[in-house]
């Protein structure tokens, strides 16, 4: 994901959506999902209703590859997850102070952009 031209929200609701599917439990029923729909558009339909996922997240889900359910990249992606949940954070507290005199640089030394 990094170097995408996606913007930070976009980037966390796909990897929201990768962390619902990432348990075994989860990306098994994913499996079954995929193997019992009839085409790719009722699979993506299926996804979306029973992860109650948006349209994005259920494409970005179907069109991930297999090697994105090792324990590795789980544990990558979780963290690139928080990551930018840490960064969407911030953004929105400085968004809140961007009128006032406050200063936001302890939360940017939290990310690491400071």
């Amino acid at each position: 994901m990094k170097g995408s031209n996606t913007n930070i929200s976009e980037q966390i609701e796909y990897l929201e959506a990768l962390t619902e599917v990432l348990p075994r439990e989860n990306y098994m029923k994913l499996y079954d999902i995929i193997c019992e729909a009839e085409d790719a558009n009722d699979a993506k339909e299926r996804v979306m209703e029973f992860f109650e996922f948006s349209e994005a997240q259920a494409q970005y889900v179907l069109d991930m590859k297999i090697e994105t359910f090792s324990l590795d990249e789980a544990k990558r992606l979780k963290n690139e997850y928080r990551e930018l949940d840490k960064i969407r954070k911030v953004l929105a507290k400085y968004a809140d102070f961007e009128d006032s005199e406050e200063e936001c640089e302890p939360e940017w030394k939290l990310i690491g952009l400071s």
